[in-house]
């Protein structure tokens, strides 16, 4: 069973490749995610993205290739911070601030996917949950 720690930061994972761009957390594999996630294509049957998605150029991309990189049913499960102010613009890094809402652009059959997300090019997927706490947190699993 593989599972991919993307961003993993300092809060590495056992049992799982974790990945980042920054040696100095000392990852598993070391490099830059924006340039395409290096595992074959349906390799993956998990990936975390905890706090790295709100950072990333191009979201539309990463999530194609955490699409196509889990297996069928494979799973993309993490964290990005809400638009609540007690997050919002916190880190000087984040480019990306999510709604509840914001990964439905992602899920086929839903309205926001289907007038939006397919134009976009997104890669649809099959469900997804979401919930933020009450720190302001939007934790968010999606299933391919």
């Amino acid at each position: 069973m593989l599972k991919i720690n993307i961003g993993c930061g300092n809060s590495k994972m056992d049992g799982w490749k974790n990945v980042d761009i920054f040696p100095d957390v000392q990852p598993d594999e070391c490099y830059d995610i924006q340039e395409g996630i290096r595992e074959e294509t349906e390799s993956v049957d998990e990936v975390f993205a905890g706090c790295v998605l709100e950072q990333v150029d191009d979201l539309g991309f990463i999530m194609n290739e955490c699409h196509r990189i889990l297996k069928e049913d494979g799973v993309l499960r993490g964290y990005v911070p809400s638009t609540d102010p007690k997050v919002m613009f916190l880190d000087p890094n984040d480019k990306k601030f999510f709604q509840e809402d914001s990964f439905r652009y992602f899920v086929r059959g839903h309205n926001l996917f289907e007038n939006y997300g397919k134009n976009y090019g997104y890669s649809g997927w099959s469900s997804v949950e979401t919930k933020i706490n009450d720190n302001g947190i939007l934790h968010f699993i999606l299933k391919k």
